[in-house]
């Protein structure tokens, strides 16, 4: 039952992004790209949580580099953790579809999870990342409830 219920919140929530999608959230290059004309579309931007604490989620998605896009699965990667953002470490040092080259330069990752899957990358929790909260008290105390982590307190 838990299973099912983590995957229908997965199917719900990439289907609820897939509808919010903008052209003001398709990256055209991104700095030092290799190609500026690339097999596959790159979205960033960010999902809103909770309107009246001004919290949203930083996201980064990149298409599957196949003909068969829609057949092939979602992978979401939620490597990030306090202080760590899933972009630095799971795009561009581990798996995403370019890697970090000398000081200013991407090249091409032969072995890109895009590959062969539809790859959707979440800073999370609040705070991690390029995830942000208009409500201070967010950063005062990272307890289990708000980040999963074990109790970090400024207090």
């Amino acid at each position: 039952m838990t299973i099912l219920c983590f995957f229908l919140f997965i199917t719900f929530f990439y289907l609820v992004w897939l509808l919010t999608i903008t052209n003001a959230e398709v990256i055209d290059s991104l700095p030092g790209q290799p190609s500026k004309n690339v097999s596959f579309k790159q979205h960033s931007g960010y999902i809103v949580t909770d309107d009246d604490h001004g919290r949203a989620l930083f996201y980064y998605f990149a298409e599957a580099q196949s003909k068969n896009k829609l057949s092939l699965p979602l992978t979401l990667w939620l490597g990030g953790a306090l202080g760590c953002t899933s972009l630095g470490i799971g795009v561009f040092l581990e798996h995403g579809p370019f890697k970090l080259s000398g000081h200013d330069k991407l090249i091409k990752n032969e072995y890109s999870w895009n590959l062969e899957s539809n790859m959707l990358y979440v800073d999370a929790p609040i705070g991690a990342g390029f995830s942000y909260s208009n409500t201070s008290s967010d950063y005062a105390v990272w307890d289990e409830p708000k980040s999963g982590s074990p109790s970090i307190s400024t207090e």
